[in-house]
């Protein structure tokens, strides 16, 4: 079988031929009409008739003629960049591999049709949907360009190999009207991915190359190479020839003069958020985008004005090189400061360098005001505990108001004082860093976290002295003595009384003094009384107390908490990791442990990977939860069926069910075949 640019080669051949065949019966036709041998009727008639054979000739050399009717095809259309002329051929290519399966009589269950490049085929996501339908068994047949459309990487390849062989189905490559053999062009195949793969790497490189040199070497607009739109600018293009274009910008004045408004705005001290909202009240809005990745006009948000005001485009410089795409992880790696390309006066200015320069220092000056608590060093928890690993300055606390909800963060105190240029490192939340860090220390530090069932009753017993009285029956006792005593007295007061000892005066006096004793004596034995009859509910209280103590965990909360004041720093990495230093003084003194054993450097310190969530992280666990509750109540529910109740799309749904599936919170029971016999069961 002919590959590559010899296949191509091959079937223009064959095309050609068949082509030169028609046009020379076409000729010997026209030269009877002229002849008068034909009417006009008979050669439009003649001709159409030739056509229509080489039409079908070429339908019949085509290996798909060999499948019945009956074969379910799937059709996959991708382009190699995402140019516009590649964009351009991908409707071409759409529009022809559709009207090839159906002349030769195919069903076609769907088309799969590609608009974005890239090499991973876990990041295309019609390439994914056509593998489920391949898994649900609804493909016989699929039909592809060549190789390189449907796996560049050797990897992919043997993966859907696998699938191949495992499913049944067949693998057609139009460009070079062949049928994938297994046996026989296993090796030409596997051998052609990891040439693509090579071969990507290397066209990767050259365009890398060609954009730093054009970055360090070129002059003016030409070291720019933005394609998409830019406020403030219009982008211009004129084509020279089919391979050569020129591109320039010119200042957009209705855009220009919001720009200078909204600059004015920040001399009058006027803070981003408010500036996005005064903006948008003046019909200023984002420019859209055209193309596959289409995209509305829509309101611009505060950071993305402060990131265009700030920007050196408006006096007419730029930074260039400040990150680059990692070929194998297809992540932007920023770049030190020490590599970035500085070129001067590659874009008209909107305002003068001087202006620009003035208002990106009223910025600066203003940075210590957002939020920040630097006069508050050491007022909370984790104050000068927070160490950048970078430039070694301390985090600052901040907070923000989301949804109604204090949120507590940390941040770089470089980053306050100057720009993120200088610090990039990342932003703490303190919510998150307390529960990933109390699962680090349970980690490290397990054998604190047993605690024995005598600490919680030695706890309970503290608690019980202070609400249970156990004296009560004691001083019950006293009072009622006391009040024996008293009436006693009240007897011989009555007695001297009889006896002429005292006068009726003196006993009316002592005899009221007595009463007013007895009834104040009478309240306290009553009130003893009910302290006895509650001591019962007492007990039962502090029941309750034991049982919250061991059921939430009271005791294993405590020794987080102490373990959190033995924290002495936490270095903080660009890339999540957080290097802990426990306090030896500290540790020693509140665990006995750790004055008795030797110094050993491993017990005070440990690492752990901050995993920031991401608003994107939010959703998704909200959208899973909804998920879980479609399942709890149908069981039987499918994806597409989940999808479209929840109003997202299929593949979202899915993703979702596969994460769900990871974590052990959901399970799919297949008892029989049919569907309709199959469950989801939610694992709680």
């Amino acid at each position: 079988m002919a590959t590559g640019s010899g296949a191509k080669r091959a079937a223009k051949d064959r095309e050609v031929s068949l082509r030169k065949e028609t046009e020379v019966q076409c000729g010997i036709v026209r030269l009877l009409y002229e002849d008068g041998s034909l009417s006009e009727k008979e050669y439009e008639d003649i001709v159409e008739l030739l056509y229509a054979k080489r039409k079908r000739r070429k339908t019949e050399m085509s290996e798909l003629s060999k499948f019945s009717s009956q074969t379910r095809v799937a059709i996959y259309n991708r382009v190699s960049t995402e140019k516009k002329v590649q964009m351009e051929a991908l409707d071409v290519q759409v529009a022809y591999t559709r009207k090839l399966v159906e002349d030769n009589h195919l069903t076609i269950v769907d088309q799969y049709i590609e608009p974005e490049t890239g090499t991973e085929a876990e990041h295309r996501l019609e390439y994914q949907r056509m593998i489920r339908d391949i898994k649900a068994d609804r493909i016989d047949l699929v039909v592809v360009k060549c190789s390189d459309r449907l796996c560049r990487d050797q990897a992919e390849w043997h993966n859907f190999v696998k699938l191949h062989l495992q499913k049944k189905f067949q693998l057609y490559f139009y460009l070079d009207d062949h049928i994938y053999d297994h046996e026989r062009d296993d090796i030409k195949y596997s051998v052609q991915a990891i040439v693509d793969a090579e071969q990507s790497k290397i066209t990767s490189k050259k365009i890398r190359d060609i954009h730093s040199n054009r970055q360090i070497y070129a002059t003016g607009s030409k070291a720019l190479h933005i394609c998409r739109p830019l406020y403030g600018w219009d982008r211009n293009v004129e084509f020279i020839d089919e391979n050569t274009k020129r591109v320039w910008w010119t200042v957009n004045e209705k855009e220009a003069t919001e720009l200078r408004y909204a600059l004015s705005l920040v001399e009058q001290g006027i803070g981003f958020y408010r500036l996005a909202n005064i903006m948008y009240d003046r019909g200023v809005r984002s420019k859209g985008t055209t193309g596959y990745h289409k995209m509305p006009s829509v309101r611009i948000a505060a950071n993305t004005w402060k990131k265009m005001l700030t920007s050196p485009m408006l006096h007419g410089d730029c930074i260039l090189h400040k990150e680059v795409s990692n070929f194998y992880t297809k992540e932007r790696v920023k770049l030190p400061q020490e590599d970035w390309i500085y070129k001067e006066n590659v874009i008209p200015p909107i305002v003068s360098r001087e202006y620009h320069e003035k208002i990106v220092q009223i910025i600066d000056a203003r940075r210590f005001q957002m939020g920040c608590c630097k006069g508050l060093a050491g007022t909370y928890k984790w104050s000068n505990r927070l160490v950048c690993a970078n430039c070694k300055k301390p985090y600052y606390r901040m907070h923000y108001k989301l949804h109604s909800e204090k949120v507590i963060t940390w941040k770089c105190s470089e980053q306050f004082q100057r720009t993120r240029s200088t610090c990039d490192n990342m932003v703490i939340a303190e919510k998150e860093l307390e529960k990933q860090l109390a699962a680090a220390l349970k980690e490290k530090y397990a054998y604190l976290f047993h605690i024995s069932s005598g600490l919680i009753n030695d706890t309970i017993h503290t608690i019980e002295k202070a609400l249970c009285n156990s004296d009560n029956g004691k001083k019950l006792k006293a009072l009622e003595t006391q009040r024996e005593l008293l009436l006693r007295n009240k007897d011989v007061l009555f007695h001297k009384l009889m006896n002429g000892v005292i006068s009726d005066e003196d006993f009316g006096i002592y005899k009221d003094r007595l009463e007013k004793e007895l009834r104040e004596l009478e309240e306290k034995i009553e009130g003893q009384k009910d302290g006895e009859k509650s001591l019962a509910d007492q007990y039962r209280r502090l029941q309750q107390i034991r049982d919250t103590i061991e059921n939430k965990n009271y005791n294993e909360q405590a020794i987080l908490e102490i373990l959190y004041g033995c924290v002495e720093v936490i270095e903080i990495h660009n890339n999540g990791d957080m290097d802990v230093t426990m306090s030896k003084e500290l540790m020693r003194s509140k665990f006995e442990l750790y004055s008795i054993v030797e110094s050993d450097y491993s017990l005070f310190y440990f690492s752990f990977t901050y995993k920031k969530e991401t608003i994107y992280d939010r959703n998704r666990k909200a959208y899973n939860e909804k998920v879980l509750e479609l399942i709890r109540s149908e069981k039987c529910i499918t994806i597409p069926q989940m999808a479209e109740r929840l109003g997202n799309t299929y593949s979202y749904t899915w993703h979702s069910i596969q994460q769900l599936k990871e974590q052990g919170r959901i399970v799919y029971i297949k008892e029989k075949f049919e569907h309709s016999e199959c469950y989801w069961e939610v694992v709680e």
